[in-house]
């Protein structure tokens, strides 16, 4: 059972991913990724690990840009080879502290330490839902390559937290 690409199972892991990454979440000696919820669950966690998830840090933010932002002084002129379209979007990458200096702010009040860093994306343009992005969000495009997938990722994780 796989897609046409090869990936198997619900994470829908390459068999060279499965075989490094699975685990046993339910107990029962195996991994199980087609039919346990529990070592599904286990397996992306471990995924997310080996794939440098921090932690303690979050996904990323939801925060205020002041109007009038000029964008031209954090644009991204490093875009990766891996996946351009999407980390195109993203900013350069600036420490909390940075973007707090110039008037970016969490919209919850929710507060990073000002030596995080983080990219800006705004992924509706300016004016509309911005976000303060980390590497652990880096970490959810490594599963999959996608802006949308990914927000939609850590939006329903803070949903599911509170």
């Amino acid at each position: 059972k796989g897609s046409w690409a090869g990936a198997m199972g619900n994470p829908q892991f390459l068999p060279s991913i499965y075989l490094r990454i699975a685990r046993d979440g339910d107990g029962d000696g195996r991994a199980d990724i087609w039919n346990s919820p529990a070592d599904t669950l286990a397996s992306i966690g471990n995924y997310f690990v080996d794939a440098g998830w921090r932690a303690g840090q979050p996904w990323g933010v939801a925060v205020n840009v002041p109007a009038g932002f000029d964008r031209s002084q954090v644009r991204n002129r490093l875009v990766s080879p891996r996946c351009p379209r999407v980390f195109e979007r993203h900013s350069g990458w600036r420490t909390i502290a940075e973007w707090r200096a110039l008037g970016v702010s969490p919209q919850s009040g929710r507060s990073l330490d000002g030596s995080v860093m983080a990219t800006l994306l705004e992924p509706d343009g300016p004016g509309a839902t911005a976000y303060l992005l980390t590497s652990n969000y880096r970490v959810i495009l490594d599963y999959n390559c996608s802006n949308f997938y990914a927000l939609s990722v850590g939006l329903l994780a803070d949903a599911v937290e509170r």
